[in-house]
């Protein structure tokens, strides 16, 4: 008799706890708020007791649904929304809109798309008067790109409720996906009709115009939508985008140069891992603004800067689009890339050399090349007479130069009877090539200097090209 009394007890204090402590004390939309805030830790501590005790409780599944989705536990996240849609108990904060929109936001982050339609199809039975769950189902078509069907779902969730603004705008993007504008801006515009300020809506009219060439209404969608915080910069893409075919292309720079500030905002905490940092950046807009603002730059003679485009891409993704083609085209232009000034012609080399000894303030008498990488110019100080001469050797070789390398060439300054040298090596220079060059009337030029020179060179060649193209002026 005493045992049954014990457990009696013990039943009734557990159910006493339950009831004052789990289901009055816990603040589910303050855990809500720490998750958001992405405290796991302590939003884990507070739904340990709700989520394991005997009742099931929807708020508290679906909270812990949103951490496990947050901390990337992607596959008990599912196990959690299966448990959610079978119990058919919803809450406060697990209401069936939330649930079935946490459905959607696990198959688009695990891009399971094809299983998302198979998921969703297997709760027809159970579900398929509820609004919210034929729009799910729409949207899960939608993710595994089935348009048509998607359409077709959406248009039925509307007959249900004609003034849902969600539903109103995902049929217009779908209809805009499969090129249906016309139709899709009449739903875009219903949209914004219910809520003026729906930022998507307004974005993808602003895309139906830019499609049509209506450039300052398509400006002026961009620039209202991107006080959105979550189109801010897709919006700044697009706006940058217009201005290009408003040939405004100073503007265009400035939008792309705000995306990439964000993003490289975003990606400095983790400079120092390599593998987040390139994961933070390897998102396609961050992407996509780089090729674009390179192509600006390619396409305004400044292959320098065009180039630095090109390499950052290539160090988040080589396999973006066409970079590689065109870091081996602009190669000679880079700042990091002045060794392979190998791939100069020769006579490009030669001319390229000419000119940097000019810049060096040398009057050339004889160049003569040793090799495919050493170029050798004898000269003299300009205006200088031409018995005080300067043997300069370009050597466009990545190799560092040694101490050996030095040694060589000042015998070969001596050899030919000159007073001093210089070497323009696009390599390093050894630490004992430049201790035993101190004493030594050797001069030594690196990579920087060369740098400095070569953009000169091309802005120069650039010159010469432009004044080419320029018509002779004629009266008639």
């Amino acid at each position: 008799m005493a045992i049954i009394i014990l457990l009696f007890t013990i039943c009734l204090a557990a159910t006493l706890l339950y009831f004052f402590i789990i289901k009055k004390k816990i603040n589910f939309t303050a855990v809500d708020l720490l998750i958001e805030a992405k405290e796991y830790e302590k939003a884990r501590k507070l739904l340990l007791a709700p989520v394991t005790c005997r009742e099931f409780i929807p708020d508290a599944h679906f909270l812990q649904t949103k951490l496990l989705m947050g901390t990337k536990q992607y596959d008990f996240a599912l196990v959690e929304i299966r448990n959610l849609l079978h119990q058919k108990k919803f809450g406060k904060l697990a209401s069936r809109r939330e649930v079935f929109r946490l459905l959607v936001q696990y198959f688009e982050v695990t891009g399971k798309t094809e299983e998302a339609v198979q998921f969703i199809n297997s709760y027809e039975e159970f579900y398929k008067h509820d609004f919210y769950f034929i729009f799910t189902q729409a949207s899960c078509h939608g993710l595994a790109r089935h348009y048509d069907k998607s359409i077709f779902l959406f248009k039925k969730a509307l007959l249900m409720i004609p003034d849902d603004i969600n539903c109103l705008f995902q049929l217009g993007l779908m209809l805009f996906r499969i090129g249906h504008t016309e139709q899709a801006e009449k739903y875009f515009r219903d949209a914004l009709a219910i809520n003026k300020k729906h930022a998507p809506s307004r974005f993808y009219t602003g895309r139906i115009f830019l499609q049509n060439s209506m450039f300052d209404q398509a400006l002026q969608a961009f620039t209202e939508s991107s006080n959105d915080p979550q189109l801010k910069y897709k919006a700044l893409y697009y706006c940058a985008q217009t201005y290009i075919q408003k040939q405004l292309n100073t503007n265009a720079m400035e939008m792309l140069n705000k995306i990439k500030t964000h993003f490289k905002k975003k990606a400095a905490p983790y400079e120092n891992r390599l593998k987040e940092y390139q994961k933070c950046l390897s998102d396609k807009l961050y992407l996509d603004t780089c090729y674009q603002l390179a192509a600006l730059y390619a396409e305004s003679g400044n292959y320098y800067s065009a180039l630095e485009e090109w390499e950052e891409i290539r160090f988040i993704n080589p396999d973006f689009k066409d970079v590689q083609q065109n870091i081996l085209a602009y190669a000679k232009y880079g700042r990091d890339r002045i060794q392979d000034y190998l791939v100069f012609s020769a006579a490009e080399f030669s001319e390229a050399a000419g000119f940097m000894l000019k810049k060096m303030g040398y009057d050339c008498h004889r160049l003569h090349s040793a090799g495919s990488s050493d170029l050798y110019a004898e000269c003299s100080d300009q205006g200088a007479v031409k018995n005080n001469r300067t043997l300069v050797l370009f050597r466009r070789n990545e190799l560092p130069f040694r101490e050996a390398d030095i040694i060589k060439f000042f015998d070969y300054i001596r050899s030919n009877s000159c007073e001093n040298g210089a070497v323009v090596a696009s390599g390093d220079f050894a630490a004992d090539a430049v201790k035993f060059a101190l004493d030594k009337p050797v001069i030594l030029i690196g990579k920087n200097y060369i740098m400095k020179m070569l953009k000169d060179y091309e802005k120069h060649l650039a010159g010469i090209k432009k004044h080419e193209k320029t018509p002779e002026s004629s009266v008639e």
